[in-house]
Formats: structure tokens, sequence, C-alpha cells
């Protein structure tokens, strides 16, 4: 069995704009050891139900969250049993005195052996009359059908108590399990439960003795009497194939037939025929490979046109006839603008290209030492007389001028990308405003790097999108970086903290689930 390793935050940062029913089972003070403190105490959305036996605990619960709307306190503990029991805690005194470790106050259980597996001497253990409750009247006496977020710390009856709430059809949009005193048999059948459900389980690097999952919610496709097929005529490197093969792979999720034509592929005329007769429309950028597809005889309405950059627009208007393509999508509002700039009639669809959150994840970075840039070091080095837009020149100066280790991606196949993030702390991006998207700001944020870039592409799309942004104009961004890296370098923990919201951004604005809906409406409505 093999569990993954997540963020709690970015689930429940989700969940926190939503309202919801939320049971937390030994809630203790509602503050030490604790996994959703932080997003219980002000949310007056979430209705809070917080079960706790102890009573000198139960009165510090109360206290701490007096004046949390919605909250309601039950003064018990969990059993098979509406009676009385013995719950075993280490004593107060003990832990005050440290005689046993402090962590030792959340160890409380009905089973006395479970605090001894802690190493706790027996003479610090003290036994105390509590009120039990058991599941099936807890849920009748708060009306509990549903739940949203369910956090059960047991010690020792976390397996029980799951199956319990499992088995009434309780099936919460989070689950927060303590599982350190769990077998591996019983761990994986909770795993099994979950995952036949459609949940994703994970486990938190920063705490280790608790497993999470959350409903993997992926919305069905329907009204169609036919499953679609679509073919993305594209190059399957670099930036186009990061793109469009994880877009397929959406697609595919929603039984939506998609797939990727390499176009530096050479195909028979037998290979067009059959691919005509495959695939309903054929996505491709709007220029040359249009023309690749009218020559090997796909017809006009059959081809869907992507406007990815300023280049392939200008390029393309010339070469065929706009007009009649099926559809046209770009990936910014300014390459919006700029289609209407060059005549193009058509109706024009505004798409945010997205990116696979997991694939990049790994835990943020700790401190800024290494700066990496992804973009074309000096397209006058290929093309003379060019406009050098990415402007890496100036990203390898402010490296220099802040002794920030500059790491330039060599031509990597997107594959790479992930092994690449890792070895950086922050990711530059310098381009003018002909950027339309900026890949690397959404890749570097899922990595849990922080990203530097001008005020382009996917920086405009939000208000207040994560990072550092800057001004474009290239002496106010020189100066600003640097001042910027600086401010970071001798403040980590502020540091950190930008690495952590631009992740948080990234798994709520840049994964594909948030923008798949509207690609869907576009490709085949």
């Amino acid at each position: 069995m093999n569990i993954k390793h997540g963020n709690k935050n970015i689930e429940l940062n989700r969940l926190q704009k939503e309202k919801c029913k939320v049971l937390v089972i030994g809630a203790m003070d509602g503050i030490s050891h604790d996994n959703l403190h932080e997003f219980i105490i002000d949310n007056h959305d979430w209705e809070t139900i917080f079960v706790e036996p102890i009573q000198k605990y139960f009165d510090e619960l109360k206290q701490n969250f007096k004046n949390k709307a919605n909250a309601h306190f039950e003064n018990s503990a969990l059993s098979d049993k509406d009676k009385p029991a013995y719950i075993y805690r280490v004593d107060y005194d003990a832990i005050k005195n440290q005689q046993v470790p402090k962590w030792s106050n959340g160890i409380s259980s009905l089973n006395k052996n479970t605090i001894i597996s802690h190493g706790i001497p027996e003479n610090f253990i003290l036994e105390e009359q509590v009120n039990c409750l058991t599941v099936d009247n807890l849920i009748k006496k708060y009306n509990l059908s549903s739940i949203d977020v369910l956090q059960i710390d047991a010690e020792g009856y976390d397996y029980f108590l799951f199956n319990e709430f499992w088995e009434k059809g309780i099936k919460p949009k989070f689950l927060c399990l303590e599982i350190v005193h769990m077998s591996d048999f019983e761990l994986e059948n909770i795993v099994n439960k979950l995952e036949s459900e459609n949940y994703l389980c994970f486990i938190d690097k920063s705490n280790t003795d608790n497993m999470f999952a959350y409903k993997n919610e992926i919305k069905p496709l329907c009204n169609y009497t036919k499953n679609p097929s679509i073919a993305f005529f594209i190059e399957s490197k670099w930036a186009f194939g990061s793109i469009h093969k994880t877009l397929t792979k959406e697609l595919r999720k929603r039984d939506i037939n998609a797939d990727l034509i390499d176009w530096n592929i050479s195909f028979s005329a037998e290979d067009w025929y059959y691919f005509n007769n495959i695939y309903d429309s054929f996505v491709t950028i709007v220029g040359e490979a249009t023309n690749i597809l009218l020559d090997c005889g796909v017809p006009y309405d059959k081809i869907i046109g992507m406007g990815h950059g300023y280049y392939d627009l200008y390029y393309g208007c010339p070469l065929n006839d706009m007009s009649k393509l099926k559809k046209i999508g770009v990936v910014s509002p300014e390459l919006k603008d700029y289609c209407i700039e060059l005549g193009i009639t058509n109706s024009i669809t505004v798409l945010q290209n997205g990116i696979d959150f997991d694939y990049f994840y790994s835990p943020v970075a700790n401190q800024l030492s290494s700066i990496g840039y992804c973009g074309a070091f000096s397209s006058q080095e290929t093309n003379p007389g060019k406009e050098d837009w990415k402007r890496g020149y100036l990203a390898k100066n402010i490296c220099e001028q802040t002794n920030a280790r500059f790491i330039k991606c060599n031509p990597l196949y997107h594959l790479a990308m992930p092994n690449f993030y890792k070895h950086i702390d922050s990711i530059i991006v310098s381009s003018t405003d002909i950027e339309s998207c900026g890949l690397p700001i959404m890749e570097c944020s899922a990595a849990g790097r922080l990203p530097i870039s001008t005020h382009v592409g996917i920086t405009r799309r939000f208000n207040n999108p994560p990072g550092v942004v800057l001004p474009i104009e290239e002496k106010e961004f020189t100066i600003s970086a640097i001042d910027r890296i600086n401010e970071l370098k001798a403040n980590p923990q502020k540091f950190r903290q930008g690495c952590k919201e631009a992740q948080e951004f990234a798994y709520t604005y840049y994964d594909w689930s948030y923008v798949i809906d509207d690609w869907i409406k576009f490709l085949i409505d």
C-alpha cells in the first residue's frame, strides 16, 4: 500500500469558501494537536460539532470557541454503548512538572494500554468516568445525515469509529483520521473503502500520525448522444506537450476521446483517411499547422484554431481564411483584443491554460538561494533582429546583483520539469507583455517555489496573484526584483510563507480542474 504525500491545507482552503458541517471527535481544547483549528475558528460558514469527553479539556474547548458562531459542544466519548465508562488520561500535574512529555495531554483513551504504548509510566495514568454516546445517537442528536469535514482522533478507537460512520453512509468531502494506532490491515481496509468511492488519500509530511482524504469530484459528461473524439495536432514536446498531454488526460477522465497527434511526424494518406473518420475535431495552432491539416483532407469545419501567443496569430492570419475555421480560442484576453486588431471576425473564446497540480507538487522551498529561468535566453541568438521579449539577460543580471545562484533550464523535455523545480527555490519570468501565459509561473507555484514575474500572462487574470509581481518596464523590473529578492533572502519565514501561498493558489486556480469545464464547452458545444 502506497499512500502519497500531500498538503492538507490546500484542500481545506478550498472548503473554506463553502458552507460545511464539521464534526471533530476527540477535540480536546480545540487547539492543541488539532488539524482544523485555524480553519474553524473564524469561519462562520462552518457549523461545527465538537466532541470531547474529559471535563477539563471540554471546559477549555468551550472557552476557546465561545465566540464561534454555529458551534455545538458534546461532553462525551463515542463508544458502542450509551452508558458511562472510564477513560484513561495522563496526570495533569505530571505534565505540568515535565515528568512526562507535554504531548501526552493528547493521548487520553478508553483503552489504558494505548497510553502505555506511548511509553507513559502507569503511575502517571489516571482514570476518569465519562459519559458515552453511540455514533448512531450522536447522528440523531445533531442531525448529522451528512458531514462535510470529519476529524477522528480517538486514540485506538479510530478504526472502529471510521467504520461506524462509513456503514451509516457518512462520506465527508474531507477526512482527517489518526492512524498511528492502526494495524497495516486496518489502514489498508480503510484506504480500499475510500478509494472505491473515488477518494484521494494522502499523508501530510508535517503530520505523519494522520491520514487525510478528500472526495475527488469529477463532473460526468452528459447531454451528448456519443462520446466526442478530439485530436490535438500539436508539438508533443516543450510547453505545448506539457499543456496538451495533461489536457487530453483531463478530457479522457470525462469520457471524451482525446489524443495528441505530433505534427513532427509524417503520416500517410491512409493514416489521415482514418484520422478523419475517427475524430470530430482537430485542434491546432492557426497558421502553417492549419494548412497541413487542410492539405491532408481535414475540412475547415473540423478545425479549431488556438492562439497561445501573439506570434501564432501574427504569422497565422495571412496563411488561411480564419473565418472558415470551426472555432477560434485564445489563452488570454489580450490575445482576443489582438485578434480584433488583426481583423479576425470570428467569435473568439478566451480560455485559461492549466497544469496537473499533483504532477508538480513538492514540499515548499525553505529559503531563497537559487533562482531558475525557463524561457529562451535570447531569441536573437537563433532569430537575428527578432525582438528578445523573454529578456533572459535581465534574469541573469538580477541574480548576479543579488548573489543568487542562477540556474538556466537547458532544453529539457517537459517531463523533466518537476525535477528541475526541486533544484531551485524560485523562478523568474522577465518577459514583456508579449507573454500570453507564463507556464513556469503556474508550474513552479504548484512545486512550492516562489514565482517572480512581470505583470503578464496568467498574472493578469487575477486581482491578487501569488508570488512577486513586478512592473514590465526594464529598469523598474530590475530595481524592484533586486529589492524584493534581497528582502526575501534576509527573511526565510516570509519567503516560505510566499511559497506556501503560491502553492495553495495553484491548487485552487491553476489546476485543470478549475478550467476544464470551459474547455469542454468550447471544444464540444
